[in-house]
């Protein structure tokens, strides 16, 4: 790794204006469960995050923002709902998601 990056809190990258989105589709590598997750991207790395969201390989969300919240199943649940909505004072109908590649 060529440089450390201070690892940022949701709060704080909240507060600067980041965008919020839906992940559906993911796989967790150790029991190809799927899995949605809620994610605050930098506003300076979306357009790396694209790229790296819309390309057929992975990547480490981190390297773009935060993972908010995240729970097993294609769709976010309720509880997720709620705890976007009373931890970060976030809308979740408000997000935007990006299609699940196959």
């Amino acid at each position: 790794m060529l440089f450390t990056r201070k690892k940022e809190s949701p709060d704080d990258l909240l507060k600067k204006g980041a965008a919020i989105f839906l992940l559906s589709g993911l796989k967790d590598e150790a029991t190809d469960a799927e899995y949605c997750a809620y994610v605050a991207i930098r506003g300076d790395r979306i357009d790396a995050f694209f790229r790296a969201a819309l390309s057929k390989g992975s990547y480490a969300v981190d390297r773009f923002g935060v993972v908010l919240t995240s729970a097993p199943g294609l769709q976010p649940s309720e509880s997720m709902r709620a705890e976007l909505k009373t931890r970060y004072g976030v809308d979740p109908t408000f997000t935007t998601t990006l299609p699940v590649l196959q």
